[in-house]
């Protein structure tokens, strides 16, 4: 494992992971959680640490911070507080942004958390405490619909409207049928893109809903 120590004004840090490498032959043994767990139990108690940053991590090792940091959650009750009183009031999903600034700022001091992985875990979380019924699953998708269409109108570029690719045309008759075509095209892709992103980041987060289900029913079993 290798990690870089980014410096944060005014004395402080901001650890990088930046590469985790595990042989073929000692690969799906552990190592990588237990070297994941040990940067943690050095790092998190330094008081001029402000947070924890992954450089470009794969799906692989995504997986395993993501259930790793869920787990940490699980075992702080300072953070889970902040998802258990706000995560379900008359059977209707909450979307609290206070609850999820919350959340961030108690999880970045206990655990260390940056802002993206802080987010990831608090949906994992959410979904993890809600019902497992269709209904509330098509609730949670539609809240990450809902957030993946936000983030997705912020950084789409303007040429993806075709501003900088068709002339302009001026006069209240005016009419570009090449800039509907290319507008037109901008949206299907901006469609295509948004489902595939919420089918994958739910999928994502059920497999780790599943593999905290089976934590906990091994931690009642040795209870």
């Amino acid at each position: 494992m290798t990690v870089y120590k980014f410096y944060a004004y005014p004395k402080n840090l901001r650890p990088r992971v930046s590469q985790v490498l595990i042989l073929p032959p000692f690969r799906n043994n552990g190592h990588a959680t237990q070297l994941l767990q040990t940067f943690y139990r050095d790092f998190v108690p330094m008081s001029n640490v402000i947070d924890i940053a992954v450089e470009d991590p794969s799906p692989e090792f995504q997986r395993i911070r993501d259930l790793l940091d869920c787990k940490r959650c699980l075992e702080t009750p300072e953070v889970m507080q902040t998802i258990t009183q706000s995560n379900c009031v008359n059977g209707q999903i909450i979307s609290e942004k206070s609850s999820a600034i919350r959340f961030r700022e108690i999880s970045r001091t206990k655990l260390k958390l940056n802002r993206c992985q802080s987010r990831r875990v608090y949906e994992i979380l959410r979904l993890f405490l809600l019902p497992r019924t269709d209904e509330y699953v098509k609730s949670f998708s539609d809240a990450l619909t809902k957030r993946a269409t936000a983030y997705f109108q912020r950084v789409r570029p303007d040429a993806m409207r075709g501003s900088s690719l068709v002339p302009k045309t001026s006069g209240p008759s005016s009419y570009n049928p090449l800039k509907k075509a290319f507008d037109e095209a901008a949206d299907e892709y901006f469609e295509s893109q948004l489902h595939e992103e919420v089918s994958t980041l739910l999928k994502n987060y059920q497999d780790i809903v599943y593999k905290l289900d089976r934590f906990i029913s091994s931690l009642k079993k040795q209870s």
